[in-house]
């Protein structure tokens, strides 16, 4: 796998579109290349990060039910 794969590949892990495969050759790639490795583990406190300060907060109830409004209704 080359860095530019290796790339691609972090990006769709963060949409969870990669195959087994591909994040196996993803590892193995993360053993060899250190800016990669340097990458993933960036890429991984930043996500972390993101969900703790993104928990905490919520909307308020009346954006809540106006989103809710807004959204097609789909029949059962």
């Amino acid at each position: 796998m080359t860095c530019k794969e290796a790339r691609e590949t972090l990006g769709g892990r963060l949409e969870s579109s990669v195959s087994k495969e591909q994040w196996a050759a993803f590892e193995a790639h993360m053993t060899v290349c250190r800016e990669c490795d340097r990458r993933l583990r960036q890429t991984e406190s930043i996500r972390r990060m993101l969900r703790r300060c993104c928990n905490r907060l919520g909307a308020p109830q009346s954006l809540r039910s106006r989103i809710a409004l807004a959204l097609p209704h789909r029949a059962a």
